[in-house]
């Protein structure tokens, strides 16, 4: 009888591993139709839905946390803006990818949060339009790395706290907007 007991949890375990399975894969037409309201993606979502995405606005703010795999596959969207407002943080990594889209505006409204490593990752952006409006702070080495951006516009406007040779930095890159205290 101890066969007919490894043989029931084997049996149970099976069922449990499809059904934890079936449950990551999503098809297109399961997405809400607001897709600021997607909360979370996989990388085999993410690739999903780029390729059937249809407009040149994809607006993904509902999503807080992004892994390197689901961010390499956003990057591979072909519109104008991709909107990640929900992103508190990213890794140096996911910047990397990030960096990748090769549409015109990267919008990383929601970062709270810029470290020199993922800045640096992050101004390689080719497109017009990089923004981090919600960095209420930043270092010396990050401005450093931020006044490398060579796109026409960077929002900093929500800066609140930042020293004065960061913001001689910041300053002497037009594309950059600080807050009017700032300039």
């Amino acid at each position: 009888d101890s066969t007919k007991y490894v043989r029931g949890g084997m049996m149970r375990s099976l069922i449990a591993a499809v059904l934890v399975l079936s449950s990551g894969f999503c098809l297109a037409e399961d997405f809400p139709k607001d897709t600021n309201e997607i909360k979370s993606l996989t990388a085999e979502q993410a690739a999903e839905l780029v390729a059937n995405f249809k407009g040149d606005w994809l607006d993904l703010s509902g999503l807080e946390s992004i892994e390197k795999k689901t961010a390499k596959q956003l990057a591979k969207f072909r519109g104008k803006p991709l909107e990640l407002f929900g992103l508190t943080s990213i890794s140096k990594s996911v910047a990397h990818e990030l960096s990748l889209f090769s549409g015109e505006t990267l919008n990383l409204c929601g970062l709270t949060v810029l470290d020199q490593g993922t800045a640096k990752e992050l101004v390689s952006f080719k497109g017009k339009n990089l923004t981090f409006c919600s960095l209420a702070t930043i270092k010396k080495d990050v401005a450093r790395e931020l006044v490398k951006f060579n796109g026409a516009f960077m929002d900093l406007e929500g800066l609140t706290s930042i020293d004065h040779a960061s913001i001689r930095i910041l300053n002497s890159n037009k594309a950059i907007s600080l807050p009017e205290m700032y300039r």
